[in-house]
């Protein structure tokens, strides 16, 4: 799964590139966020992850949601934003 979210200005200007590079995988330090601003809930039992929140602190608003986040050395794959 890969998603880039996009502010709505740079879809209406017909902007195609975002300028921020996907990453495969981010760290979440101990409050479950990484280094964008993304929040997420993690399931212990299936190793799955929703995105939760945002705080709106990426640098122009463009996010880039992980395949995986990584908490405490155990990947998490990500399955939803919700």
């Amino acid at each position: 799964m890969f998603f880039t979210l996009l502010p709505v200005s740079a879809l209406a200007e017909g902007g195609g590139s975002t300028g921020v590079s996907h990453a495969a995988t981010r760290s979440l330090n101990t409050d479950n966020k990484d280094d964008q601003g993304l929040t997420y809930t993690l399931n212990a039992a299936d190793h799955t992850a929703t995105v939760a929140s945002y705080d709106d602190s990426a640098p122009g608003g463009v996010i880039d949601i992980p395949d995986t986040v990584t908490s405490g050395g155990q990947p998490y794959t990500v399955t939803a934003i919700g």
